[in-house]
């Protein structure tokens, strides 16, 4: 696991450690030197360390990303990796066993909130603390309600005028990458890396959900503000604390520029339902572990 590590809030005698959970996207510096970890690592006398997921940027626990191998591309893997660093961490061989008492704080986004929230279930012998900004948390299918409230938030924040328009200029698209000559028009005024083949739903479908979707998920997702209360350490009156933006992180959809298989529909439609029904029985669905802050905004598509 590759991971960043900033140490300079780090005391002799009484030092924690911060994680910030890297999610489905590659990691920077950046996030041990600035944002919510950060701040949290200076009032805590922490050490800041930001971890990154399998499979994504340059942590790969196989050698390739074939079909077979991307079976352990998931949730229970990716914990097993946390817990496994949170030990070593803690453990003589990582300076010198300077945070063998350490409590543990984890900060996770969006999905990397769910996993810290899933850590505290699931490790609390590891995981004091967590914090889970925008952390979906019930399985399920398919989620219509997230484009639902995209829907609002463009409506509260800019005009139904302005979704009218939206609207009318994707079902122009939707026409448009029916045909050969309209794909390639797509194509030239989105300037795509490659030309979309209107005849191959992952490319209409990734143009459209990362493409489009995602640019307008952004919007609602990309600022607000918390009130967060002492973690670690502190126990004191709530204080305000500037929140790690969902939408400031930018995810690596092809993970270090090898394009990943496709599983097939039939698959799929196989395994989801008892892969949900699994989920939600061991991370007991909406139920929040004790020692967890769970937030959201007002108009971000996860609280739907």
């Amino acid at each position: 696991m590759r991971y960043y590590y900033n140490d300079e809030f780090v005391q002799v005698n009484n030092s924690n450690i911060v994680i910030f959970v890297g999610g489905e996207w590659a990691i920077h510096p950046g996030w041990v030197s600035a944002g919510l970890a950060y701040e949290l690592g200076n009032r805590t006398s922490s050490a800041v360390i930001y971890t990154e997921h399998r499979y994504y940027g340059q942590t790969r626990p196989s050698s390739t990303t074939s079909l077979a191998e991307l079976r352990f591309l998931n949730v229970d893997q990716a914990l097993g990796d946390l817990a496994q660093f949170i030990e070593h961490v803690k453990s003589d061989a990582f300076e010198d066993g300077k945070f063998r008492n350490a409590s543990v704080g984890l900060v996770g986004c969006s999905y990397a909130g769910s996993m810290a929230t899933w850590m505290r279930l699931a490790y609390p012998h590891l995981v004091d603390v967590a914090f889970s900004d925008s952390g979906p948390l019930y399985a399920q299918e398919d989620f219509p309600e997230y484009l639902e409230v995209i829907t609002e938030s463009l409506v509260r924040q800019g005009s139904q005028a302005c979704v009218d328009t939206i609207s009318l200029s994707i079902s122009t698209m939707v026409e448009l990458l029916k045909s050969d000559a309209g794909a390639r028009e797509v194509s030239s005024l989105f300037n795509t890396c490659t030309e979309i083949r209107p005849n191959v739903s992952l490319d209409i479908s990734t143009f459209f959900w990362y493409g489009i979707t995602e640019t307008f998920a952004e919007l609602p997702q990309s600022r607000w503000s918390v009130w967060l209360p002492g973690l670690l350490t502190e126990r004191g009156p709530n204080r305000a604390l500037s929140l790690c933006a969902c939408g400031h992180i930018k995810p690596a959809w092809s993970t270090a520029g090898i394009r990943l298989p496709v599983v097939p529909d039939s698959h799929s439609s196989q395994q989801c339902p008892w892969r949900i029904k699994r989920t939600n029985l061991l991370f007991g669905g909406m139920r929040l572990p004790d020692h967890v802050l769970s937030v959201a905004g007002g108009i971000d598509p996860c609280t739907s």
